[in-house]
């Protein structure tokens, strides 16, 4: 779902879910905050660089996952990922 290199001080993190168009599920959104994580706490990257594969970038939001919380706790707390 997201591909990570790294090489002289550059990472790239590339979406990799092209046939839902990259969508930012909380399954995808959670895996750039990890990376977003690991990367603030390394002194070795300096760059990042991100990127999707498929024809688009990013669609956006999941919205059949956003319907399905029904709750605004739970989308507002999507949303602030």
């Amino acid at each position: 779902m997201l591909l990570r290199e790294d090489r002289d001080g550059i990472c790239t993190l590339t979406m990799n879910r092209p046939q839902q168009m990259n969508l930012l599920t909380s399954e995808m959104l959670s895996a750039l905050q990890g990376a977003f994580d690991q990367i603030n706490s390394s002194r070795d990257v300096r760059v990042v660089i991100i990127a999707a594969n498929g024809k688009g970038f990013c669609a956006g939001h999941d919205l059949k996952e956003i319907r399905a919380l029904k709750e605004l706790p739970k989308i507002e707390a999507l949303f602030n990922q």
